[in-house]
């Protein structure tokens, strides 16, 4: 007489299963992943921002003149300049200190997903609320008042704004439906 043996193994059905599992779990990390480093992206180009308003700021007070950071809605860069030798902006002696891209931070741009009704600096419907889409540092430190909104393909978004009385520098988040 014979004896049988049961065979050890996984039926197709198991394996289809496992695999499946496997499939949505990737699938969700990898998604999970994009919106992580979109969200690290747009943070990134804040902190940027806030380094050059800084910087701007740091160099009206040491060269005793006008220097200012503007931005360009219509692309996607900033620049720092000065106001030259006469004081005075547009004209041919402004130099342009550094200009930066958003190209470089991947799907950055300016604009903001947050309530136009609530945002900090007050109700705008720019992405740049400063006067001429420029904010200005004087030599003694103070500025414009003014907010800068930039955000990503996921729909955070980020502001970067100055008080005029002492030129200091602030941000906001927006998520959740609120700014904090």
């Amino acid at each position: 007489m014979r004896h049988q043996t049961r065979e050890r193994g996984f039926t197709t059905v198991e394996l289809v299963t496992v695999f499946a599992i496997v499939a949505i779990m990737v699938g969700l990390a990898v998604f999970s992943f994009h919106e992580m480093a979109a969200r690290s992206r747009l943070k990134a180009a804040a902190r940027d921002i806030v380094s050059n308003m800084q910087l701007t700021r740091i160099n009206a007070l040491k060269s005793s003149s006008a220097w200012a950071v503007q931005f360009d809605t219509n692309s996607t860069t900033y620049r720092i300049i000065d106001s030259g030798a006469d004081g005075n902006w547009n004209t041919a002696d402004d130099s342009v200190f550094r200009t930066v891209d958003f190209a470089a931070y991947s799907g950055v741009s300016y604009g903001s997903t947050g309530n136009p009704q609530n945002r900090p600096g007050g109700t705008y419907t720019d992405a740049v609320n400063f006067s001429g889409n420029r904010v200005i540092f004087n030599p003694d430190g103070t500025s414009e008042s003014g907010t800068v909104y930039i955000r990503n393909i996921a729909g955070d978004t980020f502001a970067v704004g100055s008080i005029s009385t002492t030129g200091r520098i602030k941000t906001w988040h927006y998520h959740g439906g609120a700014w904090e």
